[in-house]
């Protein structure tokens, strides 16, 4: 009980040894949040909520972003982000790896809910009802199918020029509904 008093974390990571895994983590982890900055900086506005920088191993570093997009943006300017990131922090940097991670698509639109890359207004699109040659179409297809394909198949297939609002209807449907 006699050293039950708390301790500053900083303490902990100057007594022990410079070998150690938390200190390993914690280094590992600063030269993480600068890359991020610095790939932040780089970055335009609009990308920046959807790239991180997820790892640094055996001179690579490995950015995730959130969809193909922003994906073919970071392979353009690769070379512009290596030269940068081992110019400030990383001189044995080799090559980056960009993955696609869609999580950071979910988290970014929670944390920045008026980002217009990943925002659908439903008010602004024009709905177009469906031909009844197509009706017919998905019909045909929708006998062939799996009983839960089916069911949608058929209520997309309700969505002809005359009935246009029925595609909402969550109810199943009827014999006579069937038989359109």
């Amino acid at each position: 009980m006699r050293y039950s008093r708390p301790y500053s974390i900083k303490n902990f990571f100057n007594q022990t040894q410079k070998t150690s895994a938390l200190q390993y983590v914690y280094q590992r982890t600063k030269i993480l949040i600068q890359v991020n900055c610095i790939l932040h900086k780089a970055l335009p506005e609009k990308l920046r909520p959807f790239c991180t920088a997820a790892n640094f191993r055996q001179g690579t570093l490995v950015i995730e972003t959130a969809n193909a997009h922003c994906l073919m943006f970071l392979r353009y300017e690769k070379s512009n982000l290596l030269t940068a990131v081992r110019e400030k922090i990383l001189p044995s940097l080799i090559s980056i790896c960009i993955r696609i991670n869609p999580i950071l698509a979910t988290k970014s639109v929670k944390s920045y809910p008026d980002h217009k890359n990943f925002r659908t207004d439903i008010s602004n699109t024009k709905v177009r009802p469906l031909s009844q040659e197509s009706a017919n179409t998905l019909r045909i297809v929708a006998k062939q199918s799996p009983d839960k394909l089916k069911y949608a198949l058929e209520r997309l297939a309700l969505c002809t020029r005359d009935r246009g609002k029925r595609i909402y209807d969550k109810r199943p449907l009827t014999s006579m509904q069937k038989e359109d």
